[in-house]
């Protein structure tokens, strides 16, 4: 499937899933409802991903759309700092989601910090 242009919507049944979709599902985020996620920001952020190949590159990208972000508004003390804001916001979802259950799944194979064990159990009762 070609890219799709800004203003296009194509039915979710034209759209290709790339491996990270699959791998994350088709809810990236659960609190934004499907019908606001356009096409076209998803096949935008697609396209992004797949020529990410290392951290500076995940980090040049989240940058240059802080920056457009930015320029598209006003450019104030409180507008740029409402858009920073969303980044630890972001930060907090994923390792909500993803880090914090991977390390549950890790402590439960291998155990936990025998300090943490003791704490927690004292803080239970």
């Amino acid at each position: 499937m070609g890219k799709i242009k800004k203003g296009q919507n194509p039915s979710s049944s034209q759209r290709q899933e790339t491996p990270h979709m699959q791998s994350w599902g088709k809810t990236i985020v659960p609190y934004i409802k499907p019908e606001d996620r356009t096409q076209y920001m998803l096949d935008a952020i697609d396209n992004i991903v797949d020529e990410i190949t290392s951290k500076g590159d995940f980090n040049f990208v989240i940058c240059e759309i802080l920056g457009q972000l930015i320029l598209n508004g006003k450019i104030g003390y409180t507008e740029i700092s409402n858009w920073i804001d969303t980044l630890p916001d972001a930060e907090d979802e994923a390792r909500r989601q993803l880090l914090h259950p991977y390390e549950d799944i890790k402590k439960e194979e291998n155990g936990n910090v025998p300090s943490w064990a003791t704490i927690l159990e004292k803080i239970k009762k």
